[in-house]
């Protein structure tokens, strides 16, 4: 992720100093796309890695929570509303 944070700058730079300044249209059409291209593809790496944070965040919440619910008695587990549970005896 730390290399795909230079590589549009280091595109911006290019376009500027290559296409621009020896106003070839062709070079910076290609050297544009590409830089649309990788803005994309940061972006979209961006996105899942947030989705994955989000899943272990939630996953440790959940895991926590019910390995602390599994040290209550049943009849303090309020996971599971009475009137569906069995009847113990």
């Amino acid at each position: 992720m730390t290399l795909l944070n230079f590589v549009p700058i280091e595109l911006q730079r290019r376009i500027i100093d290559v296409a621009v300044a020896n106003r070839d249209v062709r070079t910076l059409l290609l050297l544009g796309a590409l830089y649309l291209s990788v803005l994309i593809l940061y972006s979209g790496v961006k996105y899942v890695l947030m989705i994955y944070q989000g899943w272990v965040g939630e996953s440790a919440v959940k895991a926590a929570r019910d390995s602390l619910l599994s040290w209550l008695p049943e009849s303090l587990d309020t996971r599971t509303p009475r009137a569906v549970r069995p009847p113990t005896s």
